[in-house]
């Protein structure tokens, strides 16, 4: 059954319209007129390549997860930017004040007219409305191949490569012209997923990790607090705890070899809390995805083993990826901080994906959320790995997405050098004992770039695939110079955004991370499992090992984690890019804080050779003392940096939460149930069990509820349903007393009997079949839910039930009528709602019920 777009907007803009009186003024003004057509800038595929067209994409192909995305008009986008740029300036009055989800939609996004009369739209193209996003900016609506094409003018393709088959709109999209100045793009027409950014270790020899059987390194989360100083902060009392993070991801997982991992280095077990995004579809196992999202939660976990992880990926949807479970991160505010190791090359984007995408990026930012990215694994020439494009198109130089964005913090690669990876940093083997933390102090290190040994060790596959094996950077085509990209030494004169913004260790050679995974693609040749024997493969005794900046991201975003917790954030810092430049700025700082990475003829370069590298890619980009393009600012120095970061200034708060009643207000009739949700929204931190009662005035008799706890476990608001009920004789076993029974007052004049309000029920929802099967427009639409409303109203459907025989100002009658029913009248309902452990935390919420 189709879901109308009047119940969408029920559901998801109650809050944002509640929240501020003023709204977005409405910019779709015209008649909707499918023949009067506009092209939408930007959204000609990247991938439509003619030369691969495979052919027409199946008329009846089921698609889940499209999404018409809104533009923003330009005084909406200012101040927008002026706020982000407030937000982060000490003194300034909005410094750290970060919006809500509905607050952000109240400022910025569009008008509710025009959200009805896009979704109207859509439903008269076939497809069915299914959300509408807390920051009312998007729809996200299903449908199939055939009405994609009749209603964005496009028709779906399939296009082949080496890396399979795959399709996407085969023409730039048009939309009706009055949708045109509103509409930026529709997201989520094409099955090219976002490639993570793992390394596998493809070394023919199975790596043995250390001491006993071979001597080699790895590195591991322990070494991580050694090389970079984290282990004093530990030491301090700060490890997360209080915190929590959303890691991104697009395939699932299995949870063992989290916990595996964890525990194989000496952490407690625990497990993520995962989310699947809805309407997603169901939870799928990808192979080379499921790798990443396992060394993504391995890592944050461990980085900040006292901070909540949140997993939250996509599922089998075709149109479905990474970035639209980081958009529901984002809408729903899950985590105050984000690891994704994902990214595109930016050419491969187009500017139409590119401006939603940072749209998300930016909401990201003015709520206060983090977002960690990693920066690319194919050095100065990140298309290198579009298998779908031409030679020259991959061999030329592209940054990164979502590293270029300004509204994120970019992670580049580092590695050791060969030389170093000895007895000198690390403690030589003793025994047959694997040694799990074996760094004796900070490594100096230079930029990852493997791309001479690979192919010099026959590494880069039969298609060149991997030659390039080094650490992202370079200077984005569409992100102006943000003003914080200024004041340090290195940084390139020019007016675009360079990235990355720090680097981190990793090579997956040198030395490579050990991780847990039930992915086949992450072992190598003799493996044949992960993790089944300790942190070792119980056949063979291999470790599974890998690199990328994939690695960079997580184990930054624990280190966030860390440091919000010890500097008394506790509900975030927002985008962290302006504090990073100012104290790379000071000359003292950046010598205590930060590792440069300044390594003479070392970078990003293209060093494969002629046979992957262009003449540019060759030349671009080489470590300066400073900033540089492969590099960032270089590595830190954690505990170091943690005493330079600036403390919270915002006044200390009580971990507490909020209830509300939706709806608040119902009308029964004497004997019948009625239902109201009751939603908890944690505030400053809370996490725990709120117990939930109800009661009710002296005049409410004969009535009873039930009502469950509810436990927080995040930062996401939870609900719990009460359910009243209107009659001694109905209440279920294990229902509780509003009020208790009292003696049974005089009879009172009876009211219309439950057998017309039956026939009254019966007839409204006879309308409405009638109305649901004769007309589809939303106009009808909300005819047809008035019907319902009245039918409810009648028939006592409602669900709030109660038990009472007196109703108040209702004339007395000596003849006996339902002695056991809450009388007529209009009582207030108070729900409590007490912390679990401290009684003294508490909320309250109230409800209207009227017995009539």
């Amino acid at each position: 059954m189709k879901t109308s777009a009047s119940s969408i907007l029920c559901a998801a803009l109650l809050a944002a319209t509640s929240a501020f009186a003023a709204v977005p003024q409405a910019r779709i003004t015209a008649t909707i007129d499918n023949t009067q057509r506009a092209e939408l800038p930007g959204t000609a595929s990247p991938h439509a390549h003619a030369a691969n067209d495979a052919g027409t994409v199946a008329p009846n192909t089921p698609l889940t997860a499209m999404t018409l995305v809104f533009s923003r008009t330009v005084a909406q986008q200012q101040a927008l930017d002026a706020l982000i740029a407030a937000q982060q300036t000490p003194g300034s009055a909005q410094y750290h004040h970060f919006l809500t989800p509905a607050q952000f939609g109240a400022q910025f996004g569009v008008a509710d007219a025009d959200i009805a009369k896009a979704s109207a739209w859509l439903e008269e193209q076939g497809f069915t409305v299914t959300a509408v996003s807390p920051a009312r900016d998007r729809i996200t609506f299903s449908g199939n191949a055939a009405q994609v094409a009749s209603a964005f003018g496009a028709e779906l393709h399939n296009y082949t490569s080496t890396a399979g088959t795959h399709f996407a709109p085969s023409t730039a999209l048009t939309v009706p012209s009055a949708l045109a100045s509103s509409v930026l793009t529709v997201a989520n027409l094409s099955s090219f997923r976002p490639r993570p950014r793992v390394k596998f270790n493809s070394a023919s020899a199975a790596p043995r990790y250390t001491s006993g059987l071979s001597g080699n390194v790895y590195l591991g989360p322990r070494d991580l607090g050694t090389i970079y100083d984290v282990n004093t902060t530990y030491n301090n009392g700060f490890n997360g705890g209080g915190q929590s993070i959303a890691v991104i991801g697009q395939s699932a997982i299995v949870p063992a070899d989290i916990t595996a991992f964890q525990t194989g280095f000496g952490y407690t077990a625990k497990p993520p809390i995962q989310v699947l995004v809805p309407n997603t579809g169901s939870s799928t196992v990808y192979t080379g995805d499921e790798a990443e999202s396992d060394l993504d939660l391995e890592y944050t976990s461990t980085m900040a083993p006292g901070a909540t992880i949140y997993f939250v990926y996509a599922g089998s949807s075709s149109t479905a990826d990474v970035f639209t479970a980081a958009a529901y991160a984002v809408q729903e505010a899950i985590a105050p901080i984000i690891s994704l190791s994902y990214g595109d090359c930016e050419p491969d984007l187009g500017s139409g994906d590119y401006a939603q995408l940072n749209n998300i990026l930016s909401e990201a930012a003015v709520q206060g959320q983090t977002v960690v990215v990693a920066a690319g694994d194919s050095g100065s020439t990140d298309c290198w790995e579009d298998t779908t494009a031409t030679t020259t198109y991959r061999e030329a130089l592209a940054a990164d997405f979502p590293a270029s964005s300004q509204y994120v913090t970019g992670m580049g690669g580092t590695e050791i050098p060969s030389a170093d990876i000895s007895s000198t940093y690390f403690t030589a083997p003793t025994g047959t004992t694997d040694v799990v933390s074996s760094a004796k102090s900070y490594v100096p290190e230079q930029t990852w770039n493997d791309d001479a040994y690979v192919v010099s060790n026959g590494y880069q596959g039969t298609t060149g695939l991997y030659a390039i094996d080094a650490g992202g950077g370079g200077t984005s085509i569409y992100t102006a110079r943000p003003t914080w990209q200024t004041g340090v030494t290195g940084i390139p004169s020019g007016t675009f955004r360079v990235e990355p913004d720090l680097a981190l260790l990793a090579s997956n050679y040198f030395p490579g991370y050990i991780f847990c995974s039930s992915d086949e693609t992450a072992w190598t040749s003799t493996q044949e499992s992960s993790c089944t024997s300790g942190l070792r493969d119980s056949s063979t005794s291999d470790f599974t090992v890998a690199g990328g900046t994939s690695f960079a991201a997580p184990i930054f975003a624990g280190l966030v984690a860390v440091l919000n917790q010890a500097k008394g954030y506790t509900t975030g810092q927002g985008l962290l890019n302006q504090e990073l430049y100012t104290l790379a700025s000071s000359p003292t700082t950046y010598a205590t804080a930060f590792h440069d990475i300044n390594v003479a003829n070392n970078g990003n370069e293209c060093a494969a050779g002629t046979t992957y590298c262009s003449t540019a890619g060759a030349a671009s980009y080489f470590t300066t003392a400073g900033y540089d393009e492969a590099t960032g600012l270089g590595s830190i120095d954690f505990t170091n940096l943690v005493a330079a970061w600036p403390t919270s200034t915002a006044t200390p708060t009580t971990a507490t939460f909020t209830l509300a009643a939706n709806p608040t207000a119902a009308t029964v009739a004497p004997g019948s149930s009625t239902s109201t949700t009751i939603t908890v929204t944690p505030t400053n931190g809370f996490t725990g069990t709120v117990n939930l009662t109800a009661s009710g005035p002296s005049t409410l008799t004969n009535a009873c509820f039930s009502l469950g706890s509810a436990n927080v476990t995040g930062t996401a608001a939870v609900t719990s349903t009460i359910t009243i009920t209107t009659s001694v004789a109905s209440c279920p076993t294990g229902t509780s007393p509003l009020v208790k029974t009292t003696t049974i007052a005089a009879n009172t004049t009876p009211r219309t009997s439950h057998t017309t309000l039956a026939t009254m029920a019966a007839a409204s929802i006879f309308g409405l079949l009638f109305l649901s099967r004769r007309r589809k427009s939303l106009r009808n639409l909300r005819g047809a839910a008035l019907i319902i409303l009245l039918a409810l109203t009648a028939a006592g459907a409602a669900s709030l039930t109660g038990c009472s025989n007196k109703e108040s100002g209702a004339t007395p009658n000596t003849n006996p009528v339902n002695t056991n029913v809450t009388g007529a009248g209009t009582y207030t309902i108070t729900i409590t709602g007490t912390s679990g452990t401290d009684s003294t935390t508490s909320a309250t919420a109230t409800f209207t019920l009227t017995v009539s």
